[in-house]
């Protein structure tokens, strides 16, 4: 597969290649849905609300935006009240897996908004505290456009 960005290839490749190894975040949104937020590196990693995402390509300072499939948000709904780090707002059954919608509170009355996939039956209740984590496999992080 070839994909084209603005009239030019930006990147080629088989299609798990371009799914796990996008180049960037143009390529990465191909595939489908993917949450997206920003950040900036500071000692070669980016602070996301989910730990430090290690960013060695990247210069210290630059601003990034983080890239992460829905199935790469691990949820938790069996988390201790005190490792929550998000709350549900809606879960619907989409036969073999499920869709969370949670919110991420990120300080300052802001919220990040985030959609997770995950396999099988996962409907808690609007308002359910849950544990996110990431699999790293399926997150990216990129120069700010």
């Amino acid at each position: 597969i070839a994909v084209m960005q603005d009239g030019r290839i930006v990147q080629s490749g088989p299609p798990d290649e371009l799914y796990f190894h996008p180049k960037n975040a143009f390529v990465a949104g191909l595939f489908g849905e993917v949450n997206e937020f920003a950040g900036q590196v500071s000692e070669g990693h980016v602070e996301t609300p989910f730990g430090r995402l290690c960013t060695p390509e990247i210069a210290d300072g630059a601003d990034v935006d983080v890239l992460v499939r829905p199935e790469a948000l691990r949820v938790d709904a069996t988390a201790a009240p005190e490792d929550t780090n998000a709350s549900v707002t809606t879960a619907r059954l989409l036969g073999r897996s499920s869709l969370l919608h949670l919110n991420v509170p990120m300080g300052e009355g802001r919220v990040l908004h985030l959609h997770s996939r995950v396999a099988g039956r996962l409907l808690p209740a609007e308002g359910t505290k849950v544990r996110i984590t990431l699999d790293e496999q399926n997150v990216f992080v990129f120069p700010s456009s």
